[in-house]
């Protein structure tokens, strides 16, 4: 017997609660209703814990015992792979639907490339860029901010860091003996890295039907222009595979208020539904 499992994938510099469960509709609480729901703080993000600077230090683990091979997107998978596996002894009786939002978009479409298998719909919410045109450009403005970063050691070229130099900066952070130059160039460094390897190896053509919830900010009108790209192509990509549904002026966080979240929730209800027959 099957059962539906929700596999989230949380966006940029959040922790779980600010992703997730602090949300005005509670979209958490109504995915859990659909099916069983698993979800992870990504260690990379708890780098903001050792930020003084920020209000929001307090709400992120301290956990940062990871290194280059976290920051791989391959690797990374398999780990969450590997887990689930543990948390869920059948896990063969699932079926499973990554859901990313923003950076994780990322994570969710690699997820269902790697095990489609086991996946039968992939869920965007306001994801990162993919398209060439796009993430050459998205790629270009992180190398600039990249260089901008004063540290104490030497740097290596601009779009490379050393596994021994990395885990020798977080041990300093770790320590509290950094500067905040120091940690946000790990972790724009990290963040160009697994951009970099979105670009080289997630496929333009997805292997099961993919819907994306996307926000048109009308204040924002060139990125809006460069979403219209990126749709087109995907579109061209996968002609049946994938979905697109536009929301206008409701925030990056799109699942956050009531009105786009109910209509995502919706959406994921319809996908489900038709499966119950089957999987029940």
């Amino acid at each position: 017997m099957s059962k539906i499992l929700f596999v989230l994938f949380q966006g940029g510099a959040q922790n779980l609660k600010s992703c997730w469960s602090d949300t005005e509709s509670d979209f958490l609480g109504k995915l859990k209703k659909l099916g069983s729901v698993y979800m992870y703080q990504d260690k990379l993000y708890n780098l903001i814990h050792y930020d003084t600077t920020n209000e929001r230090a307090k709400d992120y683990d301290n956990d940062i015992d990871f290194d280059l091979s976290y920051i791989n997107i391959n690797i990374h998978i398999k780990m969450v792979y590997e887990d689930l596996e543990k948390k869920y002894k059948n896990l063969k009786n699932y079926k499973i639907i990554p859901i990313g939002w923003s950076l994780g978009g990322y994570m969710a479409l690699y997820f269902s490339q790697k095990y489609t298998s086991n996946c039968i719909h992939c869920i965007l919410l306001d994801p990162s860029h993919i398209t060439e045109n796009n993430m050459k450009l998205r790629l270009k403005e992180f190398l600039t901010h990249i260089k901008t970063f004063k540290i104490r050691f030497k740097k290596d070229n601009n779009n490379k860091i050393s596994n021994i130099k990395y885990k020798k900066i977080l041990k300093l952070i770790k320590a509290g003996d950094n500067t905040t130059d120091e940690l946000y160039y790990i972790y724009i460094m990290s963040v160009y890295l697994r951009n970099l390897y979105a670009f080289k190896h997630i496929k333009l053509k997805f292997p099961i039907p993919t819907t994306s919830f996307i926000n048109y900010d009308e204040k924002r009108q060139p990125l809006i222009i460069r979403r219209k790209q990126e749709i087109k192509i995907l579109k061209k990509h996968n002609p049946e595979n994938y979905i697109p549904i536009i929301f206008i002026n409701k925030t990056h966080k799109v699942f956050y208020h009531k009105a786009p979240s109910n209509k995502i929730i919706k959406t994921i209800k319809s996908i489900i539904t038709p499966l119950k027959k089957i999987i029940y």
